[in-house]
Order: structure tokens, then C-alpha cells, then sequence
């Protein structure tokens, strides 16, 4: 339980839609967090947003995937197993990180994942319904006529794995 005072400035931000937490080092897939608490502590972070006034609050378990300064858009994918695709694996376009992802749970029957993205605007515009996903390993191995083939997708990849996409272009 914690007790603190906020200045009259704060007043508009406190709403029952903002979110508290506690901010530690982390160390994920997304890279290193909090670093600054080594020397400083642990404190807490607000998240504010929009709606009605509140004065009592229950702190998050862990940081939120995203928070109200991160413009982008969230997105549900269904796969029909996990991969490498934690949380915190990045979202690429092109070869380009421009995403996330948040978290991951089994569809209703049990026969897929559901994986929750974040897609960092601008780019989060090219999703479309037609947009298609697949998740990296990192690299591909083939044997052919040629010799062996090996095919490398960034390093980013592959250490985390991750998504990638790209949406067709329409006639």
C-alpha cells in the first residue's frame, strides 16, 4: 500500500484509466530497462489518461505494453503456435523494426495463439486486411543443385526471432 501527494497539477491526469507502476531493472528480449534505478531506486511511473477523476488506484504487476505518449496501434494476429514470437520480440517492415509485441494467450478452443502486437506510427497505416505476418528464426538452410543456400534475416532476429510483415500492394 502506498500513500503519496500529488500537486494541483496533477489533478486532471489522476482518472480511473491511468496506471501505476513500479519501475526496476529489467532485462527482456525488447533490451534493457530501468537501468537508471541502480543509482536512483526504484519509483513509480504514471501512465495518465483520459476519464473520470479517481483517488485510489491498484499498481500494475509489471510495466504496460504500451502507454497514452506512444502513438501506433495495437493489433491481434492468430498463429497456430508461439515461435519466438514473447513478448517484447520486435515487429519488422522491410528489415526495419517498427513494432512490438505485447503478449500472448491460447484462442478460445485451444488450437492457436493469439499474439497482441504494437505497431509504432507511421507505420502502423500499412496494416490492411490484407497484410500478412510469419514469424522469423533468423535464418533458413537449403541444399539444392547450387550447393547450400543460407539465408540470414537481421541479427535482431536472430537473437529475439520476432514478426515481419508486408501488405500486397492493390490493383
Amino acid at each position: 500500500i502506498v500513500i503519496a501527494e500529488f500537486s494541483k497539477k496533477a489533478e486532471p491526469h489522476l482518472t480511473e484509466n491511468t496506471r501505476f507502476w513500479v519501475v526496476r531493472p529489467n532485462v527482456g528480449l525488447s533490451g534493457i530497462s530501468g537501468l537508471e534505478t541502480l543509482v536512483s531506486g526504484s519509483y513509480i511511473a504514471i501512465d495518465p489518461r483520459p476519464g473520470p477523476s479517481a483517488r485510489t488506484f491498484t499498481g500494475l504487476d509489471r510495466p504496460p505494453g504500451v502507454t497514452a505518449e506512444e502513438d501506433g496501434a495495437q493489433f491481434q494476429l492468430r498463429a497456430d503456435n508461439l515461435g519466438s514470437s514473447l513478448p517484447g520480440a520486435p515487429i519488422f517492415y522491410h528489415d526495419i523494426p517498427v513494432g512490438r509485441v505485447l503478449d500472448f494467450a491460447l484462442d478460445k478452443e485451444g488450437e492457436g495463439v493469439l499474439v497482441d502486437v504494437f505497431i509504432q506510427a507511421p507505420h502502423h497505416l500499412r496494416v490492411r486486411d490484407t497484410s500478412r505476418f510469419w514469424q522469423l528464426s533468423g535464418f533458413e538452410i537449403s541444399l539444392g543443385a547450387e550447393g547450400l543456400d543460407v539465408k540470414m534475416e537481421s541479427l535482431a532476429s536472430l537473437v529475439t526471432g520476432g514478426i515481419a510483415f508486408d501488405t500486397p500492394a492493390t490493383a
